[in-house]
């Protein structure tokens, strides 16, 4: 989310949840985790709701 926000002035939108999950995509690619997890699992969580509260639902 740091990254995301950091990247939000330059982003073509003004959501940081698409943000975020763009960057996710990234990390996907490059084959890193986040949070310890696969991406993809953080994405599911996101479009859930598990992280409205940290990201801004």
């Amino acid at each position: 989310i740091k990254i995301a926000k950091t990247k939000l002035e330059n982003a073509n939108t003004r959501d940081l949840k698409k943000v975020v999950k763009q960057i996710l995509g990234t990390a996907v690619s490059m084959g890193v985790t986040v949070e310890g997890k696969d991406p993809r699992e953080v994405q599911k969580e996101i479009d859930s709701g598990t992280w409205d509260e940290v990201i801004g639902g």
